[in-house]
């Protein structure tokens, strides 16, 4: 097995488990909202939704430091061992991390980590972003067009991440008064509006993966 083809696999199956979980998480998501299910299912279903979608986050915290592993295999891009071995570092501690705040969300810890994630993600849209026109305009630091186009919407991947962090806020405030203290027109309209927000950004993401996919793999220029 060749580098690139190792590699190409990692790349692919990160691609798999993140759409293949999120579509999970988006199904149990709608059904949730619903209110005909007592609220016990709908948590419970809300509980189990967690944890498939800590598939897509490990995916999503690993896809650069696989996708760079890969054009360098390929021989596209070059990125100096430093750079490589950072882009694992920062990805393995960020899957270390998101487990972390899963397994202990009440520890004080979590709202440092949530801040650092949030504006980290900034940071690296923005990077994402700035090397992707770069690469439009002068052909570097990566000459291929169709490469260029998959590292600008995985820029725009992590400001969607952002959106979407900011959009689920209200369903998690509403549905814990749902639960504690029982549910009324008002939190239900809340909450399924909250939801509803959260569900189309979680659209954006499905599109932009699909499109990243195909360009990958048909390299359209």
């Amino acid at each position: 097995m060749t580098g690139t083809q190792f590699w190409g696999y990692i790349h692919i199956m990160l691609l798999v488990f993140w759409l293949g979980a999120d579509i999970g998480v988006f199904i149990s998501a709608k059904i949730a909202k619903t209110t005909k299910y007592p609220v016990e299912t709908r948590a419970a279903l809300l509980t189990t939704a967690g944890i498939v979608d800590l598939f897509p986050r490990y995916c999503f915290a690993l896809i650069f430091a696989s996708g760079l592993s890969l054009v360098d295999a390929m021989g596209l891009y070059s990125p100096p061992l430093w750079a490589l071995v950072l882009a694992w570092v920062v990805g393995g501690i960020w899957v270390w991390a998101i487990w972390q705040a899963h397994c202990n969300p009440a520890a004080a810890w979590i709202k440092v980590y949530m801040k650092v994630q949030f504006w980290g993600e900034a940071v690296a849209g923005t990077a994402l972003l700035a090397a992707a026109a770069a690469s439009f305009a002068t052909g570097s630091p990566v000459a291929e067009k169709w490469l260029a186009a998959k590292i600008l919407l995985l820029g725009v991947m992590f400001f969607v991440a952002m959106t979407l962090e900011v959009v689920a806020r209200p369903f998690g405030v509403a549905f814990g008064e749902i639960k504690s203290q029982g549910s009324t027109p008002e939190r239900e309209a809340r909450a399924n509006a909250a939801m509803n927000n959260t569900l189309t950004v979680v659209g954006v993401i499905y599109a932009i993966l699909f499109v990243v996919a195909l360009i990958g793999r048909v390299k359209p220029f």
